[in-house]
């Protein structure tokens, strides 16, 4: 759980580089009409898109690492914490 604390708390730093090298290779693959590969590619970039705009609305990295508790220990509500504040 620890290492899931981790990455949460610092989405910003590992997130915009994969978002940035797998765009790119995306790129290339679609260059190269391998299609599959690069929507694999594609799929990666919007999943980190979608990482940092979670990051963004719960609030930072204290946020973050707070909803996604509430979420794991509520089992499934996610959200109610942030309408209560």
């Amino acid at each position: 759980m620890t290492t899931i604390h981790f990455l949460l708390k610092h989405i910003p730093f590992w997130v915009i580089p994969l978002m940035m090298i797998s765009g790119e290779f995306a790129y290339i693959y679609w260059l190269r009409d391998r299609k599959k590969v690069a929507n694999i590619f594609l799929l990666l970039c919007t999943i980190c898109v979608g990482l940092l705009v979670y990051y963004f609305i719960s609030g930072g990295p204290k946020g973050s690492v707070h909803s996604f508790i509430m979420f794991w220990n509520e089992g499934g509500d996610f959200g109610k914490d942030l309408m209560k504040q």
